[in-house]
């Protein structure tokens, strides 16, 4: 039987985290400038961040969804890409998950350079 309280390091009982302790690593998909639509992942996942990496050519909002085509449920809708750069839009440690698929549509198609850290 362990006593309680704080032990000497000879004493202590090592923790061993089970193998899903850890979440997967982040995957990435870097969008190119003046890309109107991009399906990021076809199938549920986890959204963690949106990096926008440069502006706009003009004044464009960008829309996420939670689907794998140009409609369903709006996950995000950032502020215009004009005037952002760069910024970063969290979506916390844990991220926020998605059902359906992850697509990005930017209103024109010269939308910001952007890079989209999912699992």
């Amino acid at each position: 039987q362990l006593a309680a309280g704080q032990a000497t390091m000879a004493n202590s009982v090592p923790i061993v985290p089970a193998s899903d302790y850890y979440p997967a690593a982040a995957l990435y998909k870097q969008i190119a400038a003046g890309q109107a639509t991009t399906v990021v992942k076809g199938s549920a996942g986890v959204l963690y961040a949106i990096t926008f990496n440069g502006p706009a050519t003009a004044t464009n909002t960008t829309t996420v969804y939670d689907n794998a085509s140009t409609s369903g449920t709006v996950i995000a809708i950032p502020l215009a890409t004009a005037v952002v750069s760069p910024a970063t839009i969290t979506f916390g440690p844990n991220g926020i998950a998605f059902a359906n698929g992850l697509t990005i549509i930017t209103a024109t198609a010269n939308g910001a350079n952007m890079t989209v850290a999912y699992r």
